[in-house]
């Protein structure tokens, strides 16, 4: 593009954006009431509607096959039920193990170079294995005996 065929810039503009107003969920310090009542306000009261949903289809309040009839409060249970004691049961018993020296612990000061060399493996393990276990829950032949209560 020569300087002959770029688009002329205006001289002076007075355009100036628009003030932007994070919402009380993403400032510091925190306003713990102000973000309850935006949160209550989003999703109890749900004035913003439709606009900024990727999905607009609201929860069902109230559904037969559900552990406690509402899908939030199913989810909070079990991800706190299940989650959350299988892995404090897996990092209490792999601590204890390490403190006994019953497992090796690799640290910077015992061994730099393979620390270095094993970190990047880790993470692109544990990425891996997302993909995978994703992607294999999303087979059809697994898929389609999912639970009763998970259409």
């Amino acid at each position: 593009m020569t300087a002959s065929s770029a688009p002329a810039q205006p001289a002076e503009s007075d355009w100036k954006p628009e003030f932007i107003e994070y919402p009380p969920v993403f400032v510091w310090p925190p306003r713990p009431l102000d973000t309850l009542r935006f949160l209550w306000l989003l999703y109890r009261r749900r004035e913003q509607g439709n606009l900024y949903k990727f999905n607009d289809r609201w929860p069902a309040p109230r559904r037969r096959g559900r552990t406690f009839g509402n899908q939030t409060r199913e989810n909070v249970f079990w991800a706190l039920a299940s989650g959350v004691t299988i892995w404090t049961g897996w990092e209490v018993v792999t601590l204890w193990l390490q403190a006994s020296g019953r497992i090796p612990t690799m640290t910077w000061a015992s061994n730099p170079a393979w620390f270095v060399a094993l970190f990047p493996v880790v993470v692109l393990g544990r990425e891996i294995h997302f993909f995978a276990i994703h992607r294999l829950i999303h087979w059809p032949p697994l898929y389609r005996r999912r639970p009763a209560g998970y259409q």
